[in-house]
């Protein structure tokens, strides 16, 4: 009878352990990521400052040269991100058609893109409109970086 409940007691107690198991790996990654590239962070911060700062240039001027630089400054967080490993992290799900959500938020800012080079070279577009588009491309990179 003892030993009927001393086994029980384990099974409850390693139920237990693997239930704390399953929660902790996710923070635990995140800390792990955290310390693996506290520069990387620190770095995709700075370039979504110079990307705040571009794209209020680009909303002003409207110039082909204020957009190009724009687009570079996302392709340089897309990239980082993606070769950091930032955007993988917990990622690897995929959705109906068997694609990669990383790839799927990638699309997404590359089409915003297309369109806010349309409305740049469509001169009648108002700010407000241009802001919008930054603001939609601002919003999945932040995505992109959680």
């Amino acid at each position: 009878m003892d030993d009927h409940i001393g086994s029980r007691r384990h099974q409850l107690q390693t139920n237990r352990i693997k239930t704390e198991r399953n929660v902790e790996p996710s923070r635990f990654f995140k800390v792990l990521k955290q310390e693996r590239y506290p520069s990387a962070r620190e770095e995709m911060d700075e370039l979504l400052r110079k990307l705040d700062e571009q794209a209020r240039r680009l909303i002003h001027s409207r110039t082909l040269i204020d957009l190009n630089h724009y687009k570079k400054l996302v392709y340089q967080f897309v990239e980082r991100a993606v070769g950091q490993g930032i955007a993988l992290a917990e990622r690897h799900s995929t959705d109906a058609r068997g694609r990669s959500r990383i790839y799927r938020c990638v699309e997404k800012i590359d089409e915003q893109l297309v369109q806010l080079t349309d409305d740049v070279l469509e001169r009648e577009k108002s700010r407000l409109h241009l802001l919008e588009r930054i603001g939609q491309i601002k919003g999945l990179l932040i995505q992109l970086n959680a």
